[in-house]
């Protein structure tokens, strides 16, 4: 029967549908038009009508091949038309990535992390058939554009995974990609708790960075690595952080000062230069909203609310745990939404609402074992201190049923639990 249908094609639209089927994640038209130029409009329109293609009911003019259908064209396909699809569809899937990479920066950051999510079967193939065909300057690319997607959407193991090839990748080959993509892997191993890993990835990319003269790259590398370092156990250079300041302040945009003010008030924490740490939170914070980052805005208000913390400034701890946790779930930025809740859930208890923050510790348990990210890992120095001041104020049967309900609960019903505190 299918045979009978194939033979009904004209051969363009046969050899249009084995291309077609070089995306097995689905496609709408400007994918399609990427594999077939200007036929890809009639082509697509005529293959639907002969039920070759199904439109996919979860995105709005998106179409899928049935795997049947997509296997048994592409086999119709000569070597040379099968290995043109693929090429031609990594082209388009690491044009669309660095795409989205540069608007995850943006104030169009949410819409760019369901576009990405909705092409997450056709980015793997990608990968895939990049590293099959021994076209590792592709594979790089590719790796080093979805580095912050992994990172804020909590596809924490599978970047890693694809990222650590591409660390395997000889560095002359592109030495600015390589240094991207090694920092995109320190990030991902800083939330799989594994800071000391996190920071020779970022001191890595150092020097490959600097020698393509990439500032971006560059200030990201050294205010990372500084951070990391300290977090495992290192020195506590502010010193080093600084000089990432002082690199984005003379030619980077502004939404790299904006991250590298963050870690900069991140180092002097550590080094308990609170003061030093509340104005450089709050010049990431100024320079964030300025630019429309939301990520580094809501990174900047999480350090900021530890840091109030510990200037015993609770009220405004409370208010801006509250609100940035109801913003990072509205953005759809997973990991920050996470990380947000857990030390909400701290604030709140110490603020005098434990019964909420052992809820949030549900939530955070429950959605965080789904994609393997435990804030407890990433977060080592207060991590603790804001699951102890949840379960000192509650007795052991009490915290154990308000954590089972919170793991049950909705996103709707977490902003719920947090609205009244925004006030």
């Amino acid at each position: 029967m299918l045979d009978d249908m194939l033979a009904l094609l004209s051969e363009p639209d046969r050899r249009a549908l084995g291309l077609l089927g070089a995306l097995p994640g689905g496609f709408d038209l400007a994918l399609a038009r990427e594999l077939l130029g200007d036929l890809a409009d009639p082509a697509v329109a005529r293959l639907a009508g002969a039920s070759c293609l199904t439109r996919d009911v979860r995105y709005d003019g998106r179409y899928v091949l049935l795997d049947l259908v997509r296997e048994h064209a592409r086999g119709q396909l000569g070597d040379d038309d099968a290995e043109w699809a693929a090429a031609r569809s990594r082209q388009a899937l690491t044009a669309l990535a660095e795409r989205a990479d540069a608007g995850l920066v943006t104030t169009d950051a949410a819409r760019w992390l369901v576009r990405l999510g909705v092409e997450r079967v056709n980015l793997r193939a990608a990968l895939t058939s990049a590293w099959a065909a021994g076209d590792h300057g592709s594979y790089l690319r590719l790796a080093a554009a979805l580095g912050l997607f992994w990172y804020r959407s909590g596809g924490i193991g599978e970047g890693i995974g694809w990222l650590r090839r591409a660390a395997k990748v000889a560095v002359d080959l592109d030495p600015g990609g390589w240094a991207k993509a090694r920092i995109s892997l320190g990030g991902l191993h800083y939330l799989a708790g594994d800071p000391a890993a996190a920071a020779r990835d970022l001191e890595a990319a150092v020097a490959p960075a600097r020698a393509v003269g990439d500032v971006v790259t560059l200030a990201k590398a050294v205010s990372y690595g500084a951070y990391f370092a300290a977090l495992a156990g290192g020195p506590i250079d502010v010193a080093r952080a600084e000089q990432a300041g002082d690199l984005a302040r003379a030619g980077g945009p502004a939404w790299l000062r904006a991250e590298v003010e963050a870690t900069i008030g991140l180092v002097a924490r550590l080094a308990g230069r609170y003061e030093q740490a509340h104005a450089a939170f709050a010049a990431a914070r100024e320079v964030a909203g300025g630019c429309g980052y939301g990520w580094a805005a809501l990174s900047a208000t999480w350090a900021a609310v530890k840091n109030a913390v510990d200037l015993d400034d609770l009220p405004w701890a409370v208010r801006q745990a509250a609100g940035a946790a109801l913003a990072a779930g509205r953005a759809g930025d997973t990991t920050a939404w996470l990380a947000m809740l857990h030390t909400a859930a701290g604030v709140l208890a110490l603020g005098g609402d434990p019964e909420t923050g052992a809820r949030l510790l549900g939530v955070v348990a429950g959605r965080g074992e789904r994609i393997g990210f435990v804030p407890g890992r990433m977060d080592p120095i207060d991590a603790s201190r804001w699951e102890a001041a949840v379960r000192e104020r509650l007795s052991p049967p009490e915290l154990a049923r308000l954590v089972a309900q919170g793991r049950r609960l909705s996103g709707a019903q977490v902003a719920e639990l947090l609205a009244p505190h925004t006030a």
